[in-house]
């Protein structure tokens, strides 16, 4: 071959190089990336690690393209950046414990090998794992060298962290029952901490809460009562009755106990832990000690927990006493059981106010409020207002009668008058001194308010006298009692 013909072809070789080098080459490199891409975006390779078999090519493309100097290599480097799983391909980077453990390659055993590594090499390397990202196989591996290494992976509150985070998986129910107490205390130290700084913002959300409560007592129905016993309310009665029914485990009266006697006697948690465990039988709370107790729940929750309270009990009677007050709404509710307690003369003394603030359909048929004005007729003196009020609640004339009678007799002026008002009502015999007593109050009265007064005191132990009322009263005293709107005709003129 000539020389003049070698350098042609020598020339068309160094073109056609040149044309792949510079536009053939990069094209294909750039086509390699964005089947990458298309791979990321379809697999999720980088960030999931999913189906790791089908993105082993693709990352090992990413990290070829992103090896050279071009343009491509370039844009392969800005995306490897953002491909934590590519780095695990990479035979020239070191692959610390933490990165096998919580990447996206490493086999099971790998996995459990490097948790055990991070264990011997940095006892605190666990806690502070589960404070950053990990995917769901290296938490896997993880959990049973945190249950054998509890202590010095976990530390205080660390683990804590990781359960309330909303990523805990039910493979680490085994882990959060077999240290049930050490989280329990950990959690109670938690909440502590986040209200003395004020910041309700910084509470565990009630959902982690219950969940992490249900596994340390080996029953997620169990995860909502005891955030009740924990949080205090409010929630549903039926719901508080999963800690009172049958026989409860061991572990769910161990978690009480411990609820009870880490946070102190002082505060709400452990009074309220201390009240379920008297109502299961567990310890024995003296009157004053029961009565805060109660104090510190939810109205909402007490109709299932005071049955069990032993209230009944003569020296337990200010916490019968205080109870249905301070829960007004299911105050007559909480009564209603008669197994709960005998009404002593100073509960029902206490619990007339129940009945003054209930309308009188509710008080009609309701139970509670018959027994309770059954109970306040019969003391010596009753008020004169809780008279009156019986021809309310008791609706029967026979029943009101009944009760009512004997008072007509009573020593006070007022309280006859009352009598005699609530017997107003039915077509019982009334005696002439009580309708006078009846009608000289009605008289005073109207003398008071013709004067313009707001506060003329009550008529009989309650609102003037009209209608069938006023013309049984004035037929049973044999005079005449004013009609109450001749006040209002007074003052117009």
């Amino acid at each position: 071959m000539s020389p003049r013909r070698l350098l042609a072809v020598a020339s068309l070789l160094l073109l056609a190089g040149a044309v792949h080098f510079f536009f053939l080459r990069p094209s294909r490199r750039r086509g390699r990336l964005e089947a990458v891409a298309q791979a990321e975006q379809k697999l999720a390779c980088c960030t999931r690690g999913a189906r790791i078999e089908l993105c082993k090519e693709s990352l090992g493309d990413l990290l070829e393209l992103s090896s050279g100097k071009d343009r491509v290599a370039g844009d392969a480097s800005v995306f490897r950046a953002t491909c934590p799983a590519a780095n695990e391909f990479d035979p020239e980077r070191p692959h610390p414990p933490e990165q096998v453990l919580c990447g996206f390659t490493a086999t099971e055993e790998a996995r459990e090998g490097a948790a055990a590594a991070l264990v011997r090499l940095r006892p605190d390397a666990l806690r502070v794992l589960l404070a950053g990202p990990c995917t769901e196989e290296g938490m896997k591996a993880a959990v049973p060298v945190l249950a054998q290494e509890f202590e010095a992976a976990c530390g205080d509150s660390a683990c804590l962290d990781f359960f309330l985070s909303g990523h805990a998986d039910p493979a680490q129910r085994p882990l959060v029952y077999a240290h049930s107490h050490k989280i329990a205390v950990a959690l109670l130290a938690r909440l502590a901490q986040v209200a003395g700084r004020g910041n309700s913002e910084a509470l565990p959300k009630a959902a982690a809460v219950k969940q992490l409560l249900g596994w340390a007592a080996g029953a997620d129905a169990l995860g909502e009562p005891l955030a009740l016993v924990v949080n205090g309310g409010p929630g549903s009665p039926l719901t508080f009755e999963l800690l009172l029914r049958g026989k409860p485990s061991p572990v769910l009266l161990s978690l009480l106990k411990t609820i009870a006697e880490s946070t102190g006697s002082r505060t709400g948690a452990s009074r309220r832990a201390g009240l379920v465990r008297f109502a299961l039988g567990e310890v024995e709370l003296d009157a004053p000690e029961e009565a805060a107790a109660i104090d510190e729940v939810d109205c909402t929750l007490l109709p299932a927990l005071l049955p069990k309270l032993r209230l009944d009990e003569a020296p337990r009677a200010d916490a019968a006493l205080r109870t249905p007050l301070r829960c007004p709404e299911q105050g007559l509710g909480l009564l209603a059981n008669p197994l709960q307690f005998e009404l002593t003369t100073r509960v029902v003394a206490g619990n007339w106010k129940l009945l003054q603030g209930h309308t009188a359909a509710q008080l009609r048929f309701e139970p509670a409020a018959r027994r309770l004005m059954h109970a306040l007729l019969q003391q010596q003196s009753p008020p004169p207002a809780g008279v009156r009020l019986s021809s309310e609640v008791l609706i029967r004339s026979d029943e009101l009668a009944l009760s009512v009678r004997p008072l007509l007799r009573s020593g006070n002026s007022s309280v006859r008058a009352a009598a005699a008002a609530a017997l107003a009502t039915t077509l019982e015999e009334i005696p002439r001194d009580a309708a006078l007593a009846c009608a000289r109050e009605q008289q005073a009265w109207l003398q008071c308010a013709i004067t313009g007064s707001t506060w003329c005191g009550l008529v009989c132990g309650g609102a003037p006298l009209s209608g069938l009322e006023r013309a049984r009263i004035a037929e049973a005293a044999r005079v005449q009692v004013p009609d109450p709107s001749m006040a209002t005709v007074s003052n117009q003129r």
